[in-house]
């Protein structure tokens, strides 16, 4: 699984630089770092079953001595390994470059919460995401995705009354630890993604 993961870093370590010069264009132009953090996250989802399906390497995997929970699970944990090492990177290189470009630049440091709550929401829709990526394939799985998530937000609005108990409820229930309970919350919703996940790659024909 290890090499899996490997893998995974190796098709995205040329994607990686490319955002890492991203990132501090962005900063110049004073776009949200946030912003940036989210185009990051999911240029690194679709970069990752895009090479997956255009170089067959399923197939290739199939034949290999390895369980097909692993490869979800190789998956799933670069996933969120990355994303947890690029929000840190930017807070890094935030603070680096607010030390030499605040006074050319005139911009406030960045928010540590804001960027918390940034990747709690981007690990969030990845945790919905990535089970339609393994059903459908990465355009059909965008597309897919997209009208569910659609349908789902509509449904919620036009019963604002429980939209808006629902998210009371939700507010104040992180409220009590705005870090571990979101967090805590990512991990169940991740694991269930995970098995879901699993349940239909075990079930793809990868002959």
């Amino acid at each position: 699984m290890l090499k899996m993961i490997r893998k995974e870093f190796l098709v995205n370590i040329s994607y990686l630089w490319f955002m890492l010069v991203f990132f501090i264009i962005f900063y110049a132009f004073k776009f949200s770092s946030q912003m940036a953090l989210m185009f990051i996250a999911m240029g690194v989802i679709i970069n990752s079953f895009y090479y997956d399906e255009k170089s067959k390497a399923e197939i290739y995997y199939a034949s290999l001595p390895m369980k097909r929970n692993n490869m979800v699970l190789a998956k799933y944990l670069f996933i969120i390994l990355f994303f947890i090492s690029t929000a840190l990177l930017i807070f890094l290189l935030d603070f680096s470059l607010y030390e030499l470009l605040s006074d050319y630049l005139g911009r406030n440091r960045l928010n540590v919460i804001y960027l918390a709550a940034t990747l709690f929401i981007i690990l969030l829709f990845t945790a919905m995401l990535l089970p339609f990526l393994y059903q459908f394939g990465l355009m059909k799985g965008i597309v897919y995705f997209g009208l569910f998530f659609t349908i789902v937000f509509s449904l919620l609005m036009l019963k604002k009354g429980t939209f808006e108990t629902a998210s009371d409820l939700v507010m104040k229930l992180f409220s009590y630890n705005p870090i571990a309970i979101p967090f805590a919350f990512i991990i169940v919703l991740m694991t269930v993604s995970y098995f879901i996940s699993i349940m239909i790659y075990r079930k793809k024909d990868l002959d």
